[in-house]
């Protein structure tokens, strides 16, 4: 199975207005045009492929481990992700912000793609579904609200409940 990820449109940013925080049904209820339904099922097809040549001895999984930080309400998740890494993200139930710190990456969501490079800052909205192909080693930190201080809670409260289909939840890295 092909992947052409590049009928995704570029788009010139990556914030986007809209509900601060979703639920699943509201999720699903939402409005979807054509091009937004069309990349939805290329992430969820990339992530299925993935775990079928995971099945297969195609890929390796790679174990990146997050670094976690709590402050007053405020949770961070710093991961360095090496070159060569693809990483298919869980949909998040809130708005957050994501900095990535340095290296370079190609970002896919439902809205498009965008190559990302050295340090940015960026808004992401409620529902949002990301793939990284990472090209350089790359640092990112995303900071939530929270109050939740456990990680299994602070998962409970930050990520839509949908069914990922890959077992493991951050990456996945290419053997040639």
């Amino acid at each position: 199975m092909v992947f052409d990820l590049t009928l995704f449109q570029p788009t010139s940013n990556l914030a986007l207005t809209g509900p601060r925080r979703l639920t699943l049904e509201q999720f699903h209820a939402l409005p979807v045009p054509y091009e937004v339904s069309r990349a939805r099922s290329l992430i969820y097809g990339l992530e299925a492929f993935i775990n079928s040549t995971i099945d297969e001895g195609r890929i390796n999984e790679h174990s990146i481990t997050p670094v976690h930080r709590f402050a007053n309400g405020v949770y961070t998740r710093e991961l360095t992700m090496p070159a060569g890494t693809i990483i298919v993200g869980k949909r998040h139930a809130q708005e957050h912000l994501v900095t990535m710190i340095k290296g370079f990456c190609t970002c896919y969501t439902e809205r498009g793609q965008e190559d990302l490079y050295g340090f940015n800052s960026f808004h992401s909205p409620a529902g949002e579904k990301r793939v990284l192909f990472i090209h350089e080693e790359t640092t990112w930190i995303t900071t939530h609200r929270t109050n939740a201080t456990d990680l299994e809670a602070v998962e409970n409260d930050l990520i839509l409940k949908e069914q990922s289909l890959i077992p493991h939840k951050y990456t996945k890295q290419i053997v040639e």
